[in-house]
């Protein structure tokens, strides 16, 4: 083997081990970037789910003060509808949710 021919052979193998490396980095780039971006999905996903979980428990704390609402109206109406029974007065006074009572 001539010297020339050596020497070209040695530069296209160093050819050949700097693409693989340059391959290499580039594959361990986009897998750290993949792992960049599924962390911050998971982060915003967790963020979501935090939101909705704030969301929920707001729509459960008003819907149990509506229903403590309700339960007072029918409680005071049915106070007032009792006394007028027990003392023999008329009464005409519609129930909470609106329907006439006789």
């Amino acid at each position: 083997m001539m010297l020339h021919e050596w020497y070209r052979e040695r530069r296209d193998e160093r050819r050949r081990e700097m693409e693989a490396n340059l391959r290499a980095a580039e594959a361990a780039r986009v897998a750290a970037e993949a792992a960049r971006v599924t962390a911050e999905a998971a982060r915003v996903t967790e963020a979501e789910a935090r939101v909705t979980e704030e969301e929920a428990k707001l729509a459960s704390e008003e819907a149990n003060a509506q229903l403590r609402q309700h339960l007072a109206a029918w409680n005071a109406w049915n106070q007032r509808r009792l006394r007028a029974l027990a003392s023999g007065e008329p009464f005409d006074e519609p129930s909470p949710n609106g329907t006439e009572h006789h």
